[in-house]
């Protein structure tokens, strides 16, 4: 994937253009937080999702497909919205799972 410094970068950059924490802005409004990751690494954000989706996807099993969760988050109505969010719960209840 890539490395902490680049990860700290990009969440600086993101802190700085949408005033405020990047994960938040994530879970209300990804449609926002794409176009500034997109404004921020150009074609670079797509590949990143991808990367991230598939690596979950192919850790967990959760069955999203990147090219789907892209065209989630670039729609940004209310159903997408509600679907990234019940992705995003799936994965943290795998997690939380194997941690205990």
């Amino acid at each position: 994937m890539i490395g902490e410094p680049a990860c700290k970068a990009t969440l600086f950059f993101l802190y700085k253009s949408l005033g405020r924490d990047p994960f938040e802005v994530f879970w209300s409004n990804p449609k926002t937080f794409y176009r500034e990751l997109e404004s921020f690494l150009g074609a670079g954000a797509k590949v990143l999702i991808e990367l991230l989706v598939s690596r979950i996807d192919g850790e967990l099993g959760l069955n999203m497909k990147t090219e789907h969760f892209l065209e989630l988050m670039q729609r940004g109505d209310q159903k997408s919205v509600e679907e990234i969010r019940s992705f995003i719960t799936r994965i943290y209840e795998q997690c939380k799972d194997k941690t205990t």
